[in-house]
């Protein structure tokens, strides 16, 4: 069976549940090619704990620079091992309210943006009204969608009617709905919407306030240099 990035996430942070692990690990055995998007999911988290961890270091540093440069606070490393945890504890709890500080809504405004119709020219003859692109490109997304779903019912691995179908949902204010869509846009390597699915996708993320899994996402972008590796790096500025 397919599994989302939630599934995957949720397995390596050991968050599944035991008949879970047991049934998921059944099948990573016998699957190559689910073995190799676990190991690639579980190097874009090991990036992220590591690019944490630098940061991290960097602003023990600076604190320490700045402590000890100042005579009156000498006295704190009298006791260097309660010094050192107290500035650890402070700077990772600041770490978090930062992160917890972000208004993921402007973020997701400032980036977010329909993707163009690519796909099919609009018509202006009366055949038009059965065009779901001829719909997308008048903003009717809900009627878009609809034909969109319609006809993925005849064509369910069809990646651009999936792809729309999420930028629709996106739209409508469905980003639940919308991961969905890029998920199995995702999963079936489409050359022409892979990536951008996963940056829509981390935009769906960034409006549910779920910021580790939208970096994740962004992280997984950096890897090309095209628009979406630029996009992600200068929205994980933002976010950082």
């Amino acid at each position: 069976m397919p599994y989302s990035f939630d599934h995957i996430d949720r397995y390596i942070r050991g968050e599944l549940t035991p008949r879970e692990t047991s049934e998921f690990e059944e099948e990573l055995r016998s699957d190559p090619e689910l073995k190799e998007r676990v190991e690639e999911q579980r190097e874009i988290l090991n990036g992220l704990r590591m690019g944490f961890n630098r940061e991290l270091k960097d602003m023990l540093e600076n604190e320490e620079r700045r402590i000890t440069k100042k005579p009156e606070m000498k006295r704190l490393w009298l006791f260097p091992t309660i010094g050192i945890a107290a500035v650890v504890t402070l700077l990772i709890v600041g770490y978090f309210a930062l992160i917890d500080s972000i208004d993921t809504n402007d973020l997701y405004s400032k980036y977010y943006a329909a993707y163009p119709n690519v796909e099919s020219p609009v018509a202006r003859s009366e055949e038009a009204d059965n065009n779901p692109f001829n719909a997308y490109e008048q903003g009717n997304y809900r009627m878009a969608l609809s034909i969109f779903q319609e006809l993925l019912t005849a064509e369910p691995e069809n990646d651009a009617l999936l792809f729309y179908s999420g930028i629709c949902y996106l739209e409508l204010n469905q980003p639940s709905e919308a991961l969905s869509q890029f998920e199995e846009t995702i999963m079936l390597s489409s050359p022409e919407f892979s990536r951008p699915a996963i940056w829509y996708s981390s935009l769906a993320h960034l409006k549910e306030g779920n910021i580790s899994r939208s970096s994740a996402l962004l992280n997984s972008l950096l890897d090309n240099q095209d628009l979406y590796s630029r996009k992600a790096s200068e929205l994980l500025d933002d976010i950082h």
